[in-house]
């Protein structure tokens, strides 16, 4: 009976000891000049609102970067317009607008390619 009890004690506790999840980050790349979602980028919208469906109430956020060439005025454009794409493509995959909150960061600097720097981040909880 001791042993019986032991194991359900175990067992219990070890049902409590698993993490709900916190949160998860998605990274949509883009091609220089373009607000356009690539074929491969769709995946990564698509992966993330299916995320985001499962896990109701946790905010979503999509940051959207631009690299740091070009005049401010494109940048700026760009970083508004890919925010939007993103933004659509996650309502068109069942996300709620209204859950959705976006932030236009702008121009950065990379550290490898500016490819790092044309990339919306969806951001889904607290990762």
């Amino acid at each position: 009976m001791h042993r019986l009890f032991s194991f359900g004690l175990l067992l219990s506790l070890g049902a409590c000891a698993l993490p709900e999840p916190s949160g998860e980050r998605y990274v949509v790349y883009f091609e220089g000049s373009s607000a356009q979602i690539i074929n491969s980028a769709k995946d990564v919208v698509v992966g993330a609102a299916d995320w985001a469906k499962r896990h109701p109430d946790m905010p979503v956020i999509v940051a959207s970067y631009a690299d740091p060439y070009g005049s401010q005025k494109a940048n700026a454009a760009f970083t508004r317009l890919r925010a939007q794409a993103v933004f659509d493509g996650l309502v068109a995959n069942g996300v709620l607008a209204n859950r959705i909150e976006r932030r236009e960061i702008g121009s950065v600097n990379f550290q490898f390619d500016s490819q790092e720097s044309r990339r919306v981040e969806i951001t889904i909880g607290h990762p």
